[in-house]
């Protein structure tokens, strides 16, 4: 399965969409999913960088992570974060959901 958190975009085909840092924990919390996309900004106090945080703290570590975001600032974090976090060798990728 493959879950993609955005609070703007639409979906690629074949995801699952939540719009919330509460709804994309919940999910990962309930479901297996071996690919996730992550927006950083939206739209409200928790960002992309705090499901990273929250992956961590819970070992969910998805087979394929991707991060979709075009907020600069934010997209550099979640990578600082991921390098930093993450088991060793962990690879992500930054563009686009497919």
């Amino acid at each position: 399965m493959k879950l993609f958190l955005d609070d703007i975009r639409r979906e690629p085909e074949g995801y699952v969409l939540v719009r919330s840092f509460e709804d994309c924990i919940f999910e990962l919390g309930t479901k297996v999913y071996d690919t996730v996309s992550l927006d950083y900004a939206l739209g409200e106090r928790f960002t992309g960088l705090d499901v990273l945080k929250w992956m961590v703290r819970n070992q969910k570590f998805p087979q394929k992570l991707n991060i979709h975001s075009t907020h600069a600032y934010g997209r550099a974090e979640m990578a600082c974060y991921i390098r930093m976090h993450f088991p060793k060798g962990y690879v992500f990728t930054m563009g686009d959901a497919r």
